[in-house]
């Protein structure tokens, strides 16, 4: 994981856009699941 940040850091190989999709699709996720938890304390 670490080596594959540091490639990524050093040469950008990855695009910035695929980067931001992948915060993008963790982002909703997280937001799901919090409000799944919410909903079932409430």
């Amino acid at each position: 994981m670490a080596d594959t940040l540091i490639v990524i850091l050093n040469g950008f190989h990855v695009p910035l856009i695929f980067v931001e999709l992948i915060f993008g699709v963790v982002s909703i996720i997280v937001a799901l699941f919090s409000r799944k938890i919410y909903v079932e304390e409430s």
